[in-house]
């Protein structure tokens, strides 16, 4: 959509171009800046739309408003030194020239200074963003380097030079590891620590990344619940089972029999 199919969506459509306010938009932008208040804003907009209908003498009279009131924002500009006036009196021609050049010196240097800040800010940015991501790459290798050699010390294989498993290991570890809650030597410790404590037979390279997947973000040991049943299972059948058993073996004493025959009965120990 063009600019005057918008304008026309937005207002109506106008009979010429005069119908429409000219006044540089960057006026408007800096206004706070500037400290240009609405009511002097709307003089220069007085200014600027009656310029451009070609009054090259702009006399009081053509202002719309209150007198008294524009003369007060005229002389506000001027003491602000925005603007700069020229008046001209002879019995053909009369009014007043209205010369906003330095007002544009002054946005022009505004700008400047906000695209030498938005560029410095920028430079900022990207150091701050550069100096975290090199130190993010620097942890990130200190913890693959020493998890490499928790991989050595536990499952006694190398993986330092085989860049494939490198490579499964940071994808695997890694996101962890920027999100841990806990510190890098507690967390390899822990690892450790619960491998360790796994059967033998469990103990592989993916069972350890589990270990040290947990310790980065629980700190706690992994437990495997089907050694612990096992482990339960065994204690129960060690242990006689409550009166009904010392009923049991009280019998046997009493006939004289196999004590020792029958304990292993009851107790699964056979």
């Amino acid at each position: 959509m063009e600019k005057e199919q918008k304008f026309i969506a937005l207002y109506g459509e106008l009979n010429s171009p005069e119908d429409f306010l000219t006044v540089p938009f960057e006026i408007l932008e800096y206004r706070r800046e500037l400290n240009i208040t609405a009511s002097e804003f709307t003089f220069i907009c007085e200014i600027f739309h009656l310029t451009s209908k070609d009054f090259n003498l702009i006399k009081d009279k053509d202002i719309t408003g209150n007198k008294i009131r524009f003369c007060r924002q005229r002389a506000s500009l001027k003491s602000k030194e925005y603007l700069k006036i020229k008046l001209i009196k002879n019995y053909k021609k009369g009014g007043i020239i209205y010369d906003f050049r330095e007002l544009k010196k002054i946005i022009d240097k505004l700008k400047k200074s906000k695209l030498k800040k938005s560029k410095k800010e920028t430079e900022t940015k990207i150091k701050v963003e550069t100096k975290n991501d090199i130190n993010q790459k620097y942890e990130e290798d200190a913890f693959i380097k020493k998890y490499n050699g928790l991989l050595l010390k536990l499952l006694g294989v190398d993986f330092s030079n085989y860049q494939k498993a490198q490579n499964g290991i940071k994808k695997y570890l890694l996101a962890t590891f920027i999100n841990r809650k806990n510190t890098l030597s507690k967390s390899l410790k822990i690892a450790e620590q619960s491998f360790l404590k796994l059967p033998p037979e469990k103990r592989n390279y993916l069972k350890l990344q589990d270990c040290m997947i947990n310790a980065l973000l629980n700190g706690n040991e992994i437990k495997d619940e089907k050694l612990e049943k096992e482990t339960e299972a065994k204690d129960k059948k060690s242990i006689p089972n409550g009166i009904d058993n010392l009923n049991k073996l009280l019998k046997v004493i009493e006939k004289k029999g196999d004590i020792n025959e029958t304990y292993k009965t009851i107790t699964n120990t056979a």
